[in-house]
C-alpha cells in the first residue's frame, strides 16, 4: 500500500510539474507573438522606407497606380483654414494609393458639439482625421477647419518623447513653452489628478524623473498621459481616434 501511494505521489508531481512547463511555454509562445507583431510592423515600414530610398536613388518620383486611380488623385478640393467650425462638404476620403473608401462626405461640427464615427476597420475613420489634420489632400468638394493649433489629434497609442515625465505630459511643448504659456507645475497637478495619473506621478519619482516612458508606462497609463495632453494644451476642437481602447471601464467614464 504504502509503495502505490508513493507511486501515485510521483506521477502527480511528474504531472504537475508538466502542466507547469506547458503554462509557461503557452506564456512565452503569447509573449513572442506579441513581439513578433510588433516587429513585423516596423520591419514594414522600413521596407518602405529603403524602397522610397531606392526610387529616389533611381530617380523614381512617382508611384505606380491604377489608371482609375490617377484621375481621382489628380483632382483637387479646396481647404479653408481659420474658420470657427469644422465642415466637410462632398469631401471624398481617398488613400495615396487612389483607394476610395468615401465617395462623398459632407458633415458640420461647431463649437460644443460632438460629433461619433463608427464603423469596421478600413472603413475611412482615420483617413478622414489625416485629411482634416493636413496629412493628406483632398480630391474634392471644400474642407473648412480652424488653424492647426485648435485642433488637437490623440491617438490610439500616443508617442512618448525622451525626457522628464513632464515632458510627457505638456509634449509637443518644452518647459519654456509651458512658462511662456503661465502654467507651473502646482497648474498641472489638476490636469494629471483628471485623468487618476497622480499615483503614477508619486510611484516614478516625480515630473522630474527621466525614464523610458515608453517600456514604463502601461497602455492605459500612455492612454491617460494623452488625455491630460488635451487638458493642458485646451484646444477648441480634439479628435479623439479610440484613445480610450486600453484604459478601464471606471477610469473612462470618469
Amino acid at each position: 500500500m504504502v509503495v502505490c501511494m508513493l507511486c501515485y505521489g510521483q506521477d502527480y508531481i511528474t504531472a504537475r510539474s508538466l502542466l507547469v512547463s506547458a503554462a509557461d511555454a503557452m506564456e512565452r509562445l503569447m509573449s513572442s507573438w506579441k513581439e513578433l507583431a510588433e516587429l513585423a510592423g516596423h520591419t514594414l515600414r522600413v521596407t518602405d522606407m529603403i524602397t522610397v530610398f531606392t526610387d529616389v536613388a533611381h530617380g523614381r518620383y512617382v508611384k505606380n497606380v491604377p489608371d482609375e486611380a490617377k484621375a481621382v488623385l489628380a483632382r483637387r478640393g479646396t481647404v479653408n483654414d481659420g474658420s470657427r467650425l469644422i465642415s466637410c462638404n462632398r469631401v471624398p476620403v481617398v488613400t495615396p494609393n487612389g483607394d476610395m473608401l468615401v465617395s462623398e462626405l459632407s458633415f458640420t461640427i461647431e463649437p460644443g458639439m460632438h460629433l461619433l464615427i463608427t464603423g469596421p476597420n478600413g472603413c475611412g475613420k482615420s483617413s478622414l482625421f489625416r485629411i482634416i489634420g493636413g496629412l493628406w489632400p483632398i480630391h474634392g468638394g471644400v474642407l473648412t477647419k480652424p488653424g492647426q493649433g485648435d485642433i488637437f489629434y490623440i491617438p490610439q497609442r500616443p508617442y512618448l518623447s525622451s525626457g522628464t515625465l513632464r515632458d510627457q505630459f505638456i509634449y509637443p511643448h518644452t518647459v519654456e513653452d509651458m512658462k511662456l504659456k503661465g502654467i507651473s507645475d502646482t497648474d498641472l497637478f489638476p490636469m494629471i489628478d483628471a485623468v487618476n495619473l497622480g499615483p503614477v506621478v508619486d510611484r516614478e519619482g516625480g515630473l522630474d524623473a527621466v525614464k523610458e516612458w515608453r517600456d514604463v508606462l502601461s497602455g492605459g497609463e500612455k492612454q491617460r498621459v494623452g488625455m491630460a495632453r488635451l487638458f493642458y494644451h485646451k484646444p477648441k476642437y480634439a479628435i479623439l481616434d479610440e484613445c480610450t481602447s486600453a484604459v478601464s471601464i471606471d477610469v473612462e467614464g470618469i
